[in-house]
């Protein structure tokens, strides 16, 4: 009889803690747990992110004077062959050509920027295999409209830059992630009258409000 009843009570035991434990094991959710991303550090995972930030410098290359100064906006996931969308503003002077031997800065300007970043091809690569550094080339488009105070370009108080730049992308794989671009190409400014110059763009861009990497994306 006492092992009769000792078998019963085991019995009773393994109905009762079974179910526990498989639910323990799964989470309690329609999802099972990922196990090998909890094990994962934090900056091991692409960002999830939709939004972000991006700072820099702008500054030009041929004329008589440029308006060069400093970059910051806001970054928004894009589709497709575009990672990003960004809109910011651009604050500076005009810099005379040349100005570090002999010129010199007239007046400021506040603009209003928007550009794209398209990933073209990846170069090489760094770092560890799960998360490496991708050193990529990119092709970023970029309009920006100004407002101009005491400005000595012949535009008047108001201008246009359009500009189609090429550089060197350093960062994450994932398009919100941590990353350092150069970018170089021609931009025209406008509208009136027009003329070309060589645009020279340094920039970081970072995510915001990042979910963590152990967390599991919504059903």
């Amino acid at each position: 009889m006492n092992r009769l009843h000792a078998t019963a009570v085991l019995a009773v035991l393994v109905a009762v803690l079974a179910p526990s434990t498989v639910l323990a094991q799964v989470g309690g959710g329609r999802r099972p747990r990922d196990r090998e991303a909890e094990r994962q550090a934090e900056d091991t995972m692409p960002s999830t992110a939709t939004r972000g930030y991006q700072f820099g410098v702008t500054t030009f290359g041929g004329g008589t004077w440029q308006p060069s100064g400093i970059d910051a906006g806001m970054l928004f996931r894009g589709a497709g062959p575009i990672a990003t969308f960004g809109l910011g503003i651009r604050v500076g002077n005009f810099i005379q050509n040349q100005a570090v031997l002999f010129g010199g800065s007239r007046g400021f300007f506040l603009g209003a920027a928007a550009n794209a970043r398209l990933p073209l091809v990846t170069l090489f690569k760094v770092g560890l295999e799960r998360y490496p550094t991708l050193v990529r080339l990119e092709l970023v488009p970029e309009v920006v409209g100004e407002w101009n105070v005491h400005s000595p370009m012949d535009q008047g108080r108001f201008s246009l830059i359009a500009s189609s730049l090429l550089g060197l992308s350093i960062g994450a794989k994932g398009p919100m992630d941590q990353t350092f671009l150069v970018l170089v190409g021609p931009a025209w400014i406008g509208p009136s009258p027009g003329e070309w110059h060589a645009q020279v763009s340094l920039r970081f861009t970072s995510p915001l409000r990042a979910r963590g990497s152990g967390t599991p994306p919504p059903d």
